[in-house]
């Protein structure tokens, strides 16, 4: 890992680490259980999502109300 050097700023320098990481990280394969499991998730996600979409009783003050007491 490089070091931070006064002349490049912090957030430059994580950002150019970010990219590093994207593009390594892209290049590799998953397994077809990590595309299973993905792929499960996010459907789960999006049915829950819709669910709460639908559900009336999740109003901006019922979201207020167990979001504070969180």
């Amino acid at each position: 890992m490089q070091s931070i050097t006064p002349d490049k700023g912090f957030t430059k320098q994580m950002l150019t680490q970010a990219k590093q990481y994207k593009q390594h990280l892209s290049q590799q394969a998953l397994s077809e259980s990590e595309k299973t499991l993905f792929q499960n998730l996010a459907r789960e996600s999006l049915r829950k999502q819709q669910a709460l979409e639908l559900n009336e009783e999740n109003t901006f003050k019922h979201f207020l109300k167990t979001y504070l007491v969180a």
